[in-house]
């Protein structure tokens, strides 16, 4: 068996010296990148969108929502009055109008109202496309009682209007106050 000499012994420490630095150096940088991904790293951050009863561009100009009307809506939905037999077969005849197999949808348009029907809610919905808010509303009114509707059942069952974007839009420098009740509800 041969021994070592004193050479050998010195090049081992020397390359073992090596190796360490090399392994220092190689995680010192691994630890720097991963700090940096770390900081760069995008956190999602959760956005509550709260409703509000006023659009405003400026504290002048506003379309107010009514929150009389709007809890009027409310309990009228929440407590809903039993149809008429009469209003029944309207609602019923009005819904054949929806597409074959579909419990939902758009069921008239003109360039004033889009009236639909929302079966999860059970509920007619009109959105108002102009900025004659009451001449819509009365568009909508006679195209449901045409199609069968008494007024009781326009205002009760009920019949929810709302304004389409663009309209909001338009109306916000005219300091106006909407209810997505029908006219006389």
């Amino acid at each position: 068996m041969r021994t070592q000499t004193w050479v050998e012994n010195y090049l081992i420490i020397i390359l073992a010296c090596a190796l360490l630095i090399i392994v220092f150096l190689v995680s010192m940088y691994l630890l720097k990148a991963t700090s940096v991904k770390q900081q760069n790293k995008i956190i999602p951050k959760v956005i509550t969108i709260t409703p509000t009863i006023a659009v405003a561009t400026n504290k002048a100009a506003r379309v107010i929502f009514d929150p009389d009307a709007q809890n009027r809506l409310l309990l009228k939905i929440e407590t809903r009055k039993t149809l008429s037999q009469a209003d029944y077969q309207a609602k019923a005849q009005i819904l054949t109008q929806l597409p074959a197999n579909q419990q939902w949808g758009q069921l008239y348009e003109t360039p004033n109202i889009s009236i639909e029907y929302i079966d999860s809610r059970d509920i007619f919905m009109v959105e108002i496309r102009t900025t004659a808010i009451e001449n819509a509303k009365k568009e909508a009114n006679v195209w449901f009682r045409v199609h069968g509707f008494s007024q009781d059942a326009i205002c009760n069952y009920p019949v929810q209007f709302y304004l389409n974007s663009d309209i909001m839009n338009k109306l916000i420098d005219n300091d106006i106050t909407f209810s997505p009740l029908g006219v006389g509800c």
